[in-house]
């Protein structure tokens, strides 16, 4: 992240310019007969190249917040990835004026045979905090995902909302002026979910740019001034409402649910 390069006089924050990119799924094999059937019973697959996204053209502004909606194993997370340089398109290009943190499965960067504290720093580089911030960020990032207490303590000890908290928390020490979110927008129980959307919301306020998938329609008539629709491998521009209705048509969830299940699921937890 440290190292991206970016193009500061860059019109928008974000731009895709006719992108196409391909991606290796892995299929079971066919075939007939004693060697087909042993090879599926082995559980032989073979890996072929799928179009993913094709002709993808869209910009976001300094300061905007764009949902991208879409049916989960899409895309949507290869065109994320795509905005945060984490991946490099087959075909067109992706500019940026400045740098997007990718909030995409931080947590999974993590290591259990890690200390707390070993992880935060192992991490917060990777999302590109500079080395000599981190010694007078560590406190700061514990303190804010409830786990100071446990800072020297592997993390193998930790529960799952341990993680999500520190996952966020350490994204947003980066202090970036863009953010690449999957569903981490907020986490934790009730009360720290409202605590990290309050936060989120100080950000966009301050002329922070998101480019977010969510797959809570609540959260996202909150926080996003427009969406982005990926339907089969190519993007569309539409407003938060229209966005919406098509995503209940090619989704299981209801266009006005409030996420509470998962809410109460994480309420329940120990929060320290």
């Amino acid at each position: 992240m440290a190292h991206l390069r970016t193009d500061p006089d860059l019109d928008v924050y974000l731009r895709f310019d006719h992108v196409g990119l391909s991606m290796p799924r892995k299929s079971r094999r066919k075939g007939s007969g004693k060697r087909g059937a042993m090879r599926r019973m082995a559980g032989d697959v073979k890996f072929e190249n799928e179009v993913v996204l094709e002709d993808v053209t869209f910009s976001i502004a300094p300061g905007e917040s764009v949902a991208l909606l879409a049916p989960r194993d899409s895309g949507r997370v290869e065109l994320l990835r795509l905005a945060a340089a984490t991946l490099l398109p087959d075909v067109g290009s992706v500019q940026r004026s400045d740098v997007l943190v990718p909030m995409l499965d931080i947590s999974r960067t993590f290591s259990r045979n890690f200390t707390v504290r070993e992880n935060i720093y192992v991490t917060g580089s990777m999302l590109g905090i500079p080395q000599e911030r981190l010694p007078a960020l560590v406190p700061v990032i514990a303190e804010r995902a409830r786990v100071t207490k446990h800072l020297d303590r592997f993390l193998a000890g930790l529960n799952y909302t341990h993680r999500q908290r520190m996952a966020w928390s350490i994204a947003m020490a980066v202090n970036a002026r863009g953010y690449v979110v999957d569903n981490i927008l907020e986490v934790g129980n009730l009360e720290y979910r409202a605590q990290c959307f309050a936060h989120a919301q100080e950000l966009r306020a301050d002329g922070v740019t998101f480019l977010m998938v969510s797959d809570v329609p609540e959260q996202v008539r909150a926080f996003c001034d427009r969406a982005l629709l990926l339907k089969g491998t190519r993007v569309f521009e539409s407003d938060i409402e229209s966005g919406l209705e098509w995503f209940a048509t090619v989704s299981d969830l209801d266009p006005g649910r409030r996420d509470s299940g998962r809410a109460d699921r994480d309420d329940s937890e120990d929060d320290e």
